[in-house]
């Protein structure tokens, strides 16, 4: 920092025998980098007068001339002060430059009588280097002076040795004539250092990191801090930090550009302390992606010197790279739709899989390839292909192993916020066995188009689809449907459409739908014929199919009975759900008495039961997959139906009630409802025993008259009136009465036709 030292004494010389002011003598925006400028040496004498300025004219605006502007930018209000003389810093210049411009007129008019000052003869003038020596031993005589009158200062007189050694050298390189009048005065790069000028200057080239100085302390440092360790830290695509250390308390700025000295922006940054030396560091933000940078720190301690760093650069990152363009644009997910499937060896053209393909709000997508992959342990597969709007898409795969499988053909769309499935079908292998894990297959591979973008779509992950299982045979469960089944009761002959019993056929195992193609019945009965005809079965308003055929005479368990079958085919309408239950009733037609095949008085009940015929439960209801046609294997859980007994005949009896309900009056006789016994099938029968029960408050006020109420009841019957054989009251307002008619043929006649009568 040798030559800044000499500045001031140099400034001095240059600055004598140089007129000043004249009216808008600014007309130029200066900044950091111009060199023999003329304004720029204009700038630096106008900022000498204003005590701004303590360097030589040279022309060159660095870093002296910067401080200068930003301290009359700061003096002047002038924001931002960044160092840079522009319109704003220049008019305010041209103010007070006129104004001084004024006042030397004016001393001069009163002196010489002219506003114009002498003007030297050609030949004297003060740049001369016999009138710079004579300048410069005048000013190391000042120094001598100032040197004997600080003798108390050990700092200061450093200082001023240092300033009078720096002369003295300058003073023996004048008169020996080695330094062109060109060389610079102030700081620059080295690379703009003209040829034979000294290098000893304070050239900013890149310097090797030097250990770090030691510290300069005490209440006031007139020495510049030294600068070392200038280094690039976190260097990204738009920002760094620059980090240095000086021996003394400074501050931290960074002059930046982005060419080789030529700063267009300064930062302030942090200064740390850090083992007896100080730490600065500056960060940069919002730098532009591989850029070359150009800069120099400097840092002014605590007595106002400023060390400069030497010129570096760095170089930041390129931008990373775009991201990959969307693929998000279509999605794919299993087709819930479709469940595990089970299928038989052999089966063919089966759907073992699918996939739904959406396409987001911003378009529509063209779909023109998608790979599938069989995955392994998937059960043997033949014929591989895909169905997309139920039109085959790309060609077969004859050959299914586990591997992927790529297929293309005429590209289909998937609307804008629509969805597309993708089906898969194959045909199951002759001797495949087993079932898969994790799906069958994976939608692994999709290539599409957005058709308004025209950008490239993918797939988004890979999806796993539905699993598949090689069945080997089912299993159902049949018992008594105890709520549809009759009660115990009795049935008369000659009737039809009565129902029998009830069952319910379960399929167990959930593999598949079983079908049932041949099931028998079986009427266990000590009647010597078989009473029943027109067996038939119904799930609960439909009929399953044709009428059983009666078989003939067999035995369940020692017992004897009728065995009816029905049988249904290959293409059962008989069919049992998967994981599910068929209710059936059984009904039939009751032979007619005069028919001569049935028993009055015979028990019927009818059950699925192995018998004689048929022992074992499979061969009483055959069933089988109905896909697989693999047996089904068959459990019966006691189906047996209610016990009924036929009669000859059976009646159908009706009551209505006559005269008024309330307020009615008591009299002898009273008619209280009209009886009517009708026969079941037209003919005759013989009424025994007739019960009837009377219910409210007109019976009677109280037990005992409503028991002389009961007691006084009779029937009218084809004019024969019937005396109440008993009467029971339950209380003072229910009571019933019964009739006996005689016993077996010996009762009451109804001949086929209804009878009417009155109970009163």
């Amino acid at each position: 920092m040798k030559y800044l030292s000499v500045l001031p004494v140099v400034a001095v010389l240059v600055f004598s025998g140089v007129s000043l002011a004249h009216a808008d003598v600014f007309t130029e925006n200066l900044y950091y980098g111009l060199q023999n400028n003329s304004q720029v040496s204009q700038l630096q004498e106008f900022l000498t007068t204003e005590n701004l300025y303590t360097g030589p004219v040279t022309g060159n605006f660095y870093f002296l001339t910067l401080a200068a502007v930003k301290s009359f930018q700061n003096q002047q209000g002038i924001t931002p002060d960044a160092g840079y003389f522009g319109p704003k810093t220049r008019t305010a210049a041209n103010v007070i430059a006129d104004a001084e411009v004024g006042a030397s007129n004016a001393e001069a008019i009163s002196e010489t009588g002219t506003s114009t000052p002498p003007v030297q003869a050609p030949g004297q003038s003060s740049s001369t280097p016999q009138l710079q020596l004579t300048a410069l031993l005048q000013e190391v005589a000042l120094l001598q002076q100032e040197l004997t009158a600080q003798q108390s200062s050990t700092q200061a007189l450093s200082n001023l040795q240092t300033q009078a050694q720096t002369q003295t050298q300058t003073l023996q390189q004048i008169a020996a004539n080695t330094t062109p009048s060109s060389c610079p005065t102030e700081v620059m790069a080295a690379s703009q250092i003209p040829a034979g000028c000294p290098t000893d200057i304070d050239i900013l080239d890149q310097q090797p990191i030097q250990p770090a100085p030691q510290p300069t302390t005490g209440p006031s440092v007139t020495v510049a801090p030294v600068i070392t360790n200038v280094a690039n830290q976190n260097l990204t695509d738009s920002s760094a930090v620059i980090t240095w250390m000086t021996n003394a308390e400074s501050n931290s700025v960074i002059y930046l550009g982005t060419s080789p000295g030529a700063y267009f922006t300064s930062l302030d940054g942090t200064t740390e302390p850090y083992e007896g030396s100080y730490t600065h560091a500056v960060s940069l933000p919002n730098l532009q992606a591989n850029t070359t940078y150009y800069y120099v720190v400097a840092s002014t301690g605590t007595g106002g010197n400023e060390g400069v760093g030497n010129a570096s650069s760095f170089t930041t990152s390129p931008s990373p790279p775009p991201p990959p363009p969307p693929t998000g644009s279509l999605s794919a997910s299993q087709n819930t739709a479709l469940g595990t499937q089970s299928f038989t060896a052999g089966a063919t053209d089966q759907e073992i899989g699918s996939y739904a393909l959406t396409a987001s709000s911003a378009e529509r997508v063209s779909v023109s390839n998608i790979s599938i992959t069989v995955n392994a342990g998937t059960p043997t597969l033949l014929n591989l292909k895909l169905i997309v709007n139920g039109a085959q898409f790309g060609t077969t795969q004859p050959t299914a192993g586990p591997a992927m499988y790529t297929f293309s053909g005429s590209s289909f769309n998937v609307p804008a916020v629509g969805t597309v499935d993708v089906n898969v079908y194959a045909d199951i292998g002759p001797s495949a066995t087993g079932s898969s894990s994790g799906g069958a297959t994976s939608l692994t591979g999709l290539s599409g188009t957005g058709t308004t973008s025209n950008d490239s779509v993918a797939l988004n992950s890979v999806v796993a689809g539905q699993n598949i299982a090689i069945l080997t045979g089912s299993s159902i469960t049949v018992t008594a449907n105890q709520g549809g089944n009759p009660s115990v009761g009795q049935i008369s002959m000659d009737t039809t459409g009565n129902t029998l019993a009830a069952f319910n056929f379960q399929e167990t195992e959930n593999k598949e739908s079983i079908k049932v193609t041949q099931l028998n019945i079986v009427d266990v009965t000590n009647a010597a014929n078989p009473s029943f005809s027109a067996l038939t079965l119904w799930n609960g308003a439909t009929q399953v199919d044709g009428q059983a055929n009666y078989i003939g005479a067999t035995t369940v368990n020692g017992q004897s009975a009728f065995l009816y079958q029905f049988q249904f085919g290959n293409s059962s309408p008989f069919v049992i759900p998967r994981n599910g239950t068929l209710y059936v009733n059984l009904k039939g037609n009751v032979n007619a008495y005069t028919a001569g095949n049935v028993t009055d008085g015979s028990i019927h009940t009818f059950e699925i039961a192995p018998s004689a015929a048929d022992p074992t439960a499979t061969s009483t209801v055959v069933a089988m997959g109905q896909i697989s046609d693999l047996p089904a294997n068959v459990v019966l859980s006691n189906p047996v139906g209610t016990a009924q007994t036929i009669l000859q005949n059976g009646m159908v009896f009706s009551a209505a009630m006559l005269g008024p309900t309330s307020n009615r009056v008591k009299s002898t006789g009273d008619q209280l409802a009209t009886l009517t016994f009708t026969p079941g099938n037209g003919g005759s029968l013989a009424l025994n025993t007739l019960v009837l029960t009377f219910s409210g408050s007109a019976i009677s006020s109280n037990g005992s008259q409503a028991t002389a109420f009961a007691n006084s009841m009779y029937l009218l019957l084809n004019g024969t009136q019937y005396p109440v054989a008993s009467t029971a009251c339950t209380g003072p307002s229910a009571c019933t009465a019964t009739w006996n008619f005689g016993s077996g043929i010996n009762g009451f006649q109804v001949n086929g036709s209804p009878v009417t009568g009155n109970a009163r």
